[in-house]
């Protein structure tokens, strides 16, 4: 107890709903302490969850074209030339790589408005 940061105990009763409720948002927030999801609350004014997985798709992308662009550049350092079906594979990857990012650029633009 003496090394506690926080040493002020608060105590709070709440309905079955209310709690109820309180796990759900707790669950929906991403945070596995009701007790860090009221404090975060309280002290932010707000709770909020970031879905990362358009990220990792586009992160995902980004690594799959620069491993084949780099796959073009050495087959071009070391025989003169890169092949047809090389190039094209790396504007597809790049292609998808745009699309991606207006994706989640479209859909940042709509959660924020």
């Amino acid at each position: 107890m003496k090394n506690r940061e926080r040493k002020v105990q608060f105590h709070l009763y709440f309905s079955e709903d209310e709690y109820a409720l309180l796990k759900k948002r707790t669950i929906d927030s991403g945070m596995t302490s009701m007790a860090d999801f009221v404090r975060k609350s309280v002290v932010y004014g707000f709770t909020y969850t970031v879905d990362f997985s358009e990220l990792h798709k586009y992160n995902w992308l980004l690594s799959n074209l620069s491993n084949n662009l780099n796959q073009i550049a050495h087959q071009a350092n070391s025989s003169g030339y890169a092949t047809n079906s090389d190039l094209k594979e790396a504007l597809k990857i790049m292609e998808e790589v745009w699309q991606s990012q207006k994706s989640m650029l479209s859909d940042l633009q709509f959660k924020n408005q």
